[in-house]
C-alpha cells in the first residue's frame, strides 16, 4: 500500500496504479481511504463516458464508507450517467439515512427523482423524508405525484395506499378523495368508497365527480332506484348550468355500472334525452326505501342519529330540515320521527318506497 502510495504521488492521472492503491487500501482495513480513492475513479472515469465503469466504482465506495458519496460530489457524475443511475441514488440515499444523514438523504432522494420522473417509489421515499422534516405540503406534493404514476401504471392497490396516506396529510385534498373513491370501487371495496364518499359530501357538498361516484357505489351496492335518482338530479344540476356535454358524458359511463341490467341501462338511455319524464314516473316502487344518508349503506355507529322513514308515497325533500317538518305536518301519520334528521349529503332527491 504504501508503495503504491508512492508511486501514485509521482502519476496522479494513471487510474491503473490509483485501483490498486484502492484494492490495497480495502485490504488493510482503510475503509474510508480506499472509497475516496474508488470514488476519484470514479468521477475520472464518468468524464471519459465509461459509466458502466464509474457506477461500479461508486458501488464499492458505497459498501467501504458512504459518508464520501454527497450530492456536491456525485450530482455531476450521475447526471452523466442518466436514468441507469437512479438505483445507486436510492442505495446512498437509503445509507445516509440509517447513518443519520437526512440532508444528504434528502438530496439524493431529489436526484433519483430527477433522474427517474416516471418512477413513483423515489418520489414515495421523498415524501416519506419531508414527513419526517415537518415539510408537509412539499410531501402532499410528491404523494400526488406518486399517485397518478401509479394510476398510470394501472397499479390501484399501491394508488389507495399513497392516496390514504395524502389524505392523513392533508383531509381537504378533493382530487385525492375522488381518486381514491374512484380506485375503491374499482376494486370491488364498495363499503370503504362509500365512507370516502362521505367525507367528501362533506368538504364539497357541491361536488359533481363526488355524486357520479355516489351512484356508481349505488349500482354496485345494488340500489337500482338509489342510483338512477343520485344521477338524474346530477344530470339536472349539469343541464341547468348549460354543461350538457359534461351531463352525457357521465350518462355513457353510467351505462356500464350495471352492464348486465336491462331496466337500469333502459333508464339511463331514456335520461339521455333531454325532454324525458321525472324518474319518478319511470321507477317502479319495488323496492325497499332508499337511503336518505350515506350512513344508510355503511354500518351505523351507536351515536348515529339517522331517522327510519316510512312513506307510502313520493316526497320531495330538498335537503332541509322545514321541508320535511312541512310534510310530517300535512301527513302525520306517514312520517315518524324517531329521532333527529341528520343531513350530509346536501342533495334534493325523490324518496320513492312501499308502505310499511
Amino acid at each position: 500500500m504504501q508503495l503504491y502510495a508512492a508511486a501514485v504521488h509521482y502519476h496522479p492521472k494513471d487510474t491503473l496504479l490509483r485501483m490498486q492503491l484502492a484494492d490495497c487500501m480495502a485490504r488493510c482495513g482503510r475503509d474510508s481511504h480506499a472509497a475516496a480513492e474508488y470514488l476519484r475513479i470514479a468521477i475520472h472515469c464518468s468524464q471519459q463516458h465509461r459509466d458502466h465503469e464509474a457506477l461500479a466504482l461508486l458501488s464499492r465506495a458505497l459498501h467501504l464508507d458512504s459518508s464520501h458519496l454527497v450530492y456536491v460530489v456525485l450530482v455531476d457524475v450521475l447526471r452523466r450517467v442518466g436514468p441507469e443511475a437512479q438505483s445507486l441514488c436510492g442505495s446512498v440515499a437509503k445509507a445516509h439515512l440509517a447513518a443519520g444523514r437526512l440532508i444528504d438523504a434528502l438530496y439524493m432522494l431529489r436526484l433519483s427523482v430527477e433522474l427517474g420522473p416516471s418512477n413513483p417509489e423515489p418520489r414515495r421515499q421523498l415524501a416519506a423524508l419531508y414527513r419526517i422534516k415537518g415539510m408537509k405540503r412539499d410531501a402532499v406534493a410528491q404523494l400526488a405525484d406518486a399517485g397518478r404514476l401509479l394510476l398510470a401504471a394501472g397499479n390501484r392497490r399501491e394508488y389507495i395506499v399513497v392516496a390514504e396516506q395524502l389524505l392523513a396529510l392533508d383531509p381537504y385534498h378533493l382530487a385525492t378523495h375522488r381518486g381514491l373513491c374512484h380506485a375503491l370501487l374499482l376494486e370491488r371495496e364498495t363499503q370503504r368508497a362509500v365512507a370516502r364518499l362521505a367525507q367528501l359530501m362533506r368538504l364539497n357538498p357541491g361536488d359533481a365527480i363526488g355524486y357520479e361516484l355516489l351512484g356508481h357505489a349505488y349500482a354496485v351496492l345494488d340500489r337500482r332506484v338509489t342510483a338512477l335518482l343520485t344521477l338524474e338530479r346530477l344530470v339536472d344540476e349539469l343541464r341547468a348550468s348549460h354543461r350538457v356535454s359534461m351531463a352525457n358524458a357521465v350518462l355513457m359511463r353510467a351505462r356500464e355500472w350495471r352492464p348486465e341490467d336491462r331496466r337500469f341501462t333502459a333508464a339511463v338511455e331514456r335520461m339521455l334525452e333531454p325532454s324525458s319524464p321525472s324518474m319518478a314516473v319511470r321507477v317502479a316502487p319495488s323496492e325497499s326505501t332508499v337511503a336518505l344518508d350515506l350512513c344508510d349503506v355503511v354500518e351505523l355507529d351507536a351515536h348515529d342519529e339517522t331517522m327510519p322513514l316510512h312513506i307510502d308515497e313520493i316526497i320531495e325533500i330538498d335537503g332541509v330540515e322545514d321541508s320535511v317538518a312541512a310534510a310530517a305536518a300535512n301527513e302525520p301519520s306517514v312520517v315518524h320521527a324517531h329521532r333527529p334528521l341528520r343531513f350530509s349529503t346536501q342533495i334534493t332527491v325523490r324518496y320513492v318506497a312501499q308502505a310499511g
